[in-house]
């Protein structure tokens, strides 16, 4: 997913299309779509927080099973890179509407 854009990103979320052949699918990209598919599940049931604390079970399952306080460490930093550049996308695409709605030009 770091090999796109944000905005593109933010487009295979929603649009992100079953492989033809699971075989062939690389398995980032399976555990993606499948991610993405549990989050639209998630999101339709109103169960968010059931699905964040798997996950967050699942990503404490890691760092236990290779017992490597680094492997923490990256888990925790991609998280928060993650979360700041999703945070700052929305931000910029919030202003540009508004600089739209406005009349004037995005910066």
């Amino acid at each position: 997913m770091l090999d796109t854009s944000l905005p593109e990103q933010f487009e295979l979320l929603s649009t992100k299309p079953a492989a033809k052949d699971a075989a062939d699918e690389a398995p980032g990209s399976r555990y993606e779509r499948t991610i993405h598919q549990l989050f639209d599940d998630a999101e339709r049931r109103g169960a968010l927080g059931d699905l964040a604390n798997v996950l967050t079970w699942a990503l404490a399952s890691v760092v236990v099973k290779y017992a490597n306080v680094d492997v923490c460490g990256d888990i925790l930093m991609r998280l928060g890179t993650y979360v700041r550049r999703i945070t700052e996308y929305h931000r910029a695409s919030r202003e540009a509407e508004e600089a739209r709605r406005e009349g004037r030009k995005p910066q």
